[in-house]
């Protein structure tokens, strides 16, 4: 990370022989080191992490750097796990009689919660919401 917090990605994929001398292959970048300690000893080329990570990769017919910039990102969202998992909703038969106990309608509560706020609060809240002008959001609610 540099220190304004933008992540800086080295785009050498597709550039050089990857040989000893080839500087992009030597490189290392917060993706890559991320990429090499995920999968030790497997290729971490761009196309690799695609196809390990299931990344449709059918419109990339050449290297376009918008493309790989795209691609790029959804293998990086995969790689630190901040793809959702799928939500399973099936329902056995144990659980089934558990929903069917809160079937029932929420009701109302039978006395209302007391506020805990005190008037010169409202007041001063009111006023505060005043100065907002008259296109504020909160004056939509």
């Amino acid at each position: 990370m540099t220190p304004g917090g933008l992540l800086v990605v080295l785009d050498g994929f597709g550039i050089g022989d990857g040989g000893p001398d080839d500087a992009t292959a030597r490189a290392h970048t917060p993706f890559l080191d991320l990429a090499r300690r995920r999968h030790p000893g497997a290729p971490c080329s761009l196309d690799a992490l695609c196809k390990r990570y299931g990344v449709d990769l059918s419109e990339r017919d050449k290297h376009s750097a918008l493309l790989d910039c795209r691609l790029l990102a959804a293998v990086y969202v995969e790689l630190v796990g901040g793809h959702q998992a799928r939500l399973d909703f099936a329902v056995n038969g144990a659980q089934a009689g558990l929903l069917r106990a809160n079937d029932e309608a929420i009701r109302p509560r039978p006395r209302p919660i007391a506020p805990r706020l005190t008037a010169a609060e409202i007041e001063a809240h009111r006023a505060f919401v005043a100065t907002l002008g008259a296109d504020a959001l909160w004056l939509r609610y």
